[in-house]
C-alpha cells in the first residue's frame, strides 16, 4: 500500500474541497474533471477524485466519461444561466447557503 493511498481527508478539507468543486462548476456549465481543481489545491489528483467520488449522489452530483476521462456533473450548477458569482475562499458555500434559509 502506497502512502497516497492510505491518506484520508479530514472533514474540514474535504468541506474545502467540495466547496471549491461546486464553484468550479458554476464557472464550467456545471461540468468538471479532476483537473479543473488542481489549480486550487495542493493535493494529489487521486484525494481530489477520491473527494470527487464521495459527492456523486446519482441526483445532485453525477459522474461520467468525456474524451476517456471521469467528469462529474452538477446538476443545479447546469441550470444555472447567469453568470455565477466570483469566487469566494474565505467562506464555506455550504454555510452560506444556509445562513439564506
Amino acid at each position: 500500500m502506497s502512502k497516497e493511498s492510505a491518506c484520508i481527508l479530514n472533514e474540514t478539507a474535504s468541506n474545502v474541497v467540495e466547496n471549491i468543486a461546486y464553484q468550479v462548476a458554476q464557472r464550467h456549465g456545471g461540468i468538471i474533471s479532476v483537473n479543473h481543481l488542481t489549480p486550487y489545491l495542493p493535493l494529489s489528483l487521486s484525494l481530489i477524485r477520491s473527494c470527487l467520488d464521495n459527492m456523486v449522489d446519482g441526483h445532485t452530483v453525477t459522474t461520467g466519461e468525456r474524451d476517456g476521462f471521469p467528469v462529474y456533473e452538477f446538476n443545479r450548477s447546469k441550470e444555472c444561466r447567469s453568470d455565477p458569482p466570483e469566487m469566494e475562499t474565505q467562506n464555506c458555500l455550504s454555510c452560506t447557503n444556509n445562513s439564506k434559509s
